[in-house]
């Protein structure tokens, strides 16, 4: 019987991840920690690979950041007086990914 509870917990925390974002900017942290990988071995080899992966989490980190502090925000008021926030999907973006880049370096401290 408790692993009912085991699949409704992981469908849960499944949508959870999936309407925040975070699960989108998880694998968008994958494909740019994968290229720059690969980019670093073809350059160095083993060291190299390490080191393109930390290049990748730093990109991925200025990339976040810009989200968030976005100097271009514009809101513009529709002819009914309604505003809407055209970047505002970009600082959740940006937020997410952050909430996300903390959650892997947390588990990558806990499991090395």
């Amino acid at each position: 019987m408790s692993w009912l509870f085991y699949i409704i917990g992981g469908i849960v925390a499944f949508a959870i991840l999936v309407e925040t974002g975070i699960l989108a900017q998880f694998f968008t942290f994958l494909i740019i920690l994968a290229v720059c990988g690969f980019g670093g071995y073809l350059i160095g080899g083993d060291t190299g690979c390490n080191i393109g992966i930390i290049v990748g989490a730093v990109l991925y980190l200025i990339m976040c950041i810009s989200k968030i502090v976005n100097p271009d925000l514009k809101i513009t008021l529709f002819e009914d007086g309604t505003m809407i926030d055209h970047k505002l999907e970009d600082r959740a973006e940006g937020i997410a990914g952050l909430v996300m880049l903390a959650i892997v370096i947390i588990l990558l401290l806990i499991f090395r």
